[in-house]
């Protein structure tokens, strides 16, 4: 009697065991899910956010806790695929695999409408056009009121190519047209259709059940035109484009079409004219003016005698919209092409101050400057953007650059050693150019020795710096040291380029410190033949030769020539004085 009840009772504690252990997975289960619901919420708010490198990571830990939701793997594939897309080169195998599980959860049949138009439109992007048109299909069975549904599904028939399918889709467009009205939209689509398969007059009777349902729709005729315009019926574009201004005389897209049909007619008197009244309507996207006026000034910008006709477009432009930079980007590049240098500036200055987040507006304010000579200004515009961008790269590039130039190589020297260290290590071009800078820097600070050993570095990175070269060779002739050296990469940089007036110039005075006067004559003629802009240091260089070369009246008159652009320089002063050749 007691070993059966012990039985019993060993019997109940081992089944009270198991129905315990079946307890607890159920709730481990709900545990589980639950978490994963709570992951799944936190990931859409991510998404809310922007944030899809968190939502990311929070959908793959919901998947690691439950992944039989249909809308989690749903979301979790297409994010996955996402994150992979958006660091460059896409991984396909990583695609595949976000793209499978959005399918596993399509035909789970637990999707929503949402979840499938993205699904649906992925497909597309991923080239699977088969089972985007079935997706579409069926959208549109379940959501017949939902026109979208219904313009995908014949806009994806469209695209089989398949004259019945298309047929089919002027079909669907017919009754979306009956259903939602007779709008642009639809009816371009409807058009599209009538063209593939090349139903001409089809095409032109859709377009005119548009105009007839909408004789003073200004986007209508507008469209009308544009068709027109498609079709080579140029004087019947014009006709519509010109019935959109009766309509409404202040439309700018209207003068914007016509300033664009008279430009391919080549009517630059016209063009001129509808250019201007486009970009004097406010109700014109600022989008389009800028296109517009880019298009203007680069057919202008050459003619010297336009340029009156330009500027004041761009004071129209900026009375209108002081606040649009990217009419001020417009308007400063402009300038700068031009050469006004000066108003280039101002115009950046404005930008930058503007948007002083986008570092390209700093940078191109610093490099306006240096080619406007103005060190100065260069190397202030670029201390204030490193304000906002520290550790930009190429923004203390540019400033060490104007830093030099503005003589303060300590600075120079402490932002291009930061541009080095920020730049991207792959660049080796830039790199090098960076490490010549710095050379220069040092050169600047009196360390030739560190100038010499930078401009090394500069050639071990790249070895076709011809800048570096040049540099290197003519501050070895500047030291009287290592001349070989000097004549062998000055050299190499003429080979490079035999018509570049510095290069020459360098070999020039490498020739004049070997005391090969006659080649050194040879070369500074031809410096000074192709140099547009010769340098006070270039002429007095020539001035040097030619005395070396028993000309010392035309000696005298070159250190003159250098004398007008440095009149400072006492050295100058005193050859010219003393009509003969004096060192430092």
């Amino acid at each position: 009697m007691r070993r059966f009840i012990f039985a019993i009772v060993v019997l109940a504690v081992v089944s009270a065991m198991f129905a315990g252990t079946e307890n607890r997975d159920g709730r481990r289960v709900e545990e589980l899910a639950r978490k994963a619901d709570y992951a799944y919420l936190e990931a859409r708010a991510k998404i809310a956010e922007d944030d899809y490198a968190g939502a990311f990571d929070l959908l793959g830990y919901a998947y690691s806790l439950d992944s039989t939701q249909s809308a989690l793997n749903s979301d979790y594939g297409f994010y996955s695929i996402l994150a992979n897309t958006m660091g460059g080169d896409p991984d396909s195998a990583t695609v595949e695999r976000g793209y499978a599980r959005m399918l596993e959860a399509y035909n789970s049949g637990e999707c929503d409408y949402y979840s499938s138009v993205l699904f649906a439109n992925l497909s597309e992007r991923l080239n699977h056009g088969d089972i985007a048109l079935a997706v579409w299909e069926r959208l549109d069975s379940l959501y017949p009121k939902k026109p979208d549904a219904g313009f995908k599904f014949a806009s994806a028939l469209c695209a089989t190519g398949d004259t019945a399918n298309i047929m089919r889709a002027i079909g669907i467009f017919d009754q979306l047209q009956r259903t939602h009205g007779t709008e642009v939209g639809i009816v371009s689509q409807k058009m599209n259709a009538y063209i593939l398969i090349g139903d001409t007059l089809s095409t032109l009777a859709a377009l005119d059940t548009l105009l007839q349902s909408h004789p003073r729709g200004v986007n209508e005729n507008l469209f009308a035109g544009d068709v027109m315009m498609a079709f080579k019926r140029d004087s019947d574009a014009v006709g519509y484009y010109n019935r959109a201004i009766e309509i409404d005389s202040v439309n700018g897209m209207a003068y914007f079409k016509l300033a664009q049909y008279y430009q391919l007619q080549g009517d630059s008197a016209r063009y001129d004219e509808e250019v201007f009244k486009a970009l004097s309507q406010p109700d014109l996207e600022v989008e389009d003016k800028v296109e517009l006026m880019r298009g203007y000034v680069q057919g202008l910008y050459a003619d010297s005698l336009q340029r009156g006709r330009i500027e004041n477009l761009f004071g129209v432009l900026t009375d209108m919209h002081p606040l649009e930079p990217r009419i001020r980007d417009l308007f400063s590049s402009y300038l700068a092409v031009i050469g006004d240098y000066k108003r280039a500036a101002e115009q950046t200055e404005i930008l930058a101050d503007m948007d002083p987040a986008t570092v390209e507006n700093w940078n191109r304010l610093v490099t306006i400057y240096l080619s406007d000579n103005d060190a100065a200004n260069a190397a202030k515009a670029g201390e204030r953007g490193l304000g906002y961008h520290e550790n930009d790269a190429t923004l203390a590039f540019l400033t060490g650059s104007a830093e030099i130039v503005a003589d303060n190589p300590v600075r120079a020297i402490e932002l291009l050693r930061g541009a080095i260290a920020a730049a991207d290590s792959r660049d080796l071009k830039l790199l090098s150019q960076m490490q010549c800078t710095l050379g220069d820097a040092f050169y600047k600070n009196n360390e030739p020795d560190s100038a010499f050993h930078y401009y090394d570095v500069a050639l071990s990175t790249d070895g076709t710096n011809v800048l570096a070269m040049n540099n290197c060779a003519y501050y070895l002739a500047c030291e009287n040291r290592d001349l070989d050296r000097a004549e062998q990469l000055s050299f190499w940089t003429i080979k490079e380029d035999p018509d570049n007036a510095t290069s020459l110039d360098t070999y020039a005075w490498v020739m004049f410190k070997q005391k090969k006067f006659d080649s050194a004559k040879e070369y500074i003629d031809k410096a000074l033949e192709h140099d547009t802009e010769p340098s006070a240091e270039l002429y007095e260089h020539a001035g040097d030769i030619y005395f070396m070369n028993l000309d010392p009246e035309r000696a005298v008159e070159y250190w003159k020539e250098a004398l007008t652009l440095d009149p400072d320089n006492e050295l100058l002063r005193r050859k010219i004085e003393q009509k003969t050749y004096l060192q430092k």
